[in-house]
């Protein structure tokens, strides 16, 4: 079964959803799978604030990827 994504815009598997954010299920999981059964017990084995802290700065990240990057160049 496939759902519509409203972050990507395009239709996605759960399998897909489960693992989106570097093997960890995305954020909005349970929003958009609980009108089809996924209830917050199945996600149980992940830290109790995931769902409600706010993701990593995205701007951060990206300057911190380049500095690894230009880190292992050298």
């Amino acid at each position: 079964m496939e759902i519509y994504c409203r972050k990507l815009g395009h239709h996605l598997s759960f399998s897909y959803c489960c693992r989106e954010q570097r093997m960890l299920p995305c954020r909005h999981i349970l929003a958009c799978w609980e009108p089809y059964g996924l209830h917050a017990g199945h996600l149980a084995h992940l830290e109790p604030d995931y769902f409600t802290k706010s993701p990593p700065d995205k701007l951060n990240h990206i300057v911190q990827l380049v500095s690894a990057s230009k880190s292992s160049n050298e």
